[in-house]
């Protein structure tokens, strides 16, 4: 709910797109798109395709995120959970990788963590926070 309604409220001249995760990475197209209206109604159906799968490749969506197109210039990372899968797990190491490869980058990451613990909070703060990104908590 809050990715769709984050994805309607797209000014006309943003470009955008969604990066799904779980144990891979699915996108909703190969590049970056315009917020046309039928844009964002496509968009809006491809999420609500996605289901709940129990592991969580928070690295490999944040690394894909990072090197998908070189006119991205913000990243908003939704979460419910623990990373689970991929080639890093644990969240100090996320970190660490991803700041360190987003210095070439300087993009800005904002998180949204949707009814997560204490340590996932913190995860995601910390992730938003060197790039100047927001960090917002759903219940």
């Amino acid at each position: 709910a809050e990715l769709i309604e984050a994805i309607e409220l797209l000014e006309p001249s943003t470009e955008f797109n969604i990066l799904a995760y779980n144990e891979r990475i699915d996108f909703f197209q190969h590049d970056l798109v315009q917020a046309t209206e039928e844009n964002k109604y496509k968009a809006t159906s491809f999420v609500r395709k996605l289901k709940p799968i129990k592991n969580t490749d928070i690295h490999g969506a944040l690394r894909a995120a990072l090197v998908f197109d070189s006119q991205v210039e913000a990243v908003f990372l939704l979460s419910d959970g623990r990373p689970t899968a991929g080639r890093l797990t644990a969240p100090a190491a996320i970190l660490q990788d991803i700041l360190s490869y987003n210095r070439f980058h300087n993009l800005t990451f904002n998180s949204i963590g949707v009814g997560v613990e204490s340590e996932m909070r913190s995860f995601l703060q910390k992730l938003a926070e060197p790039s100047d990104g927001e960090f917002r908590l759903v219940q």
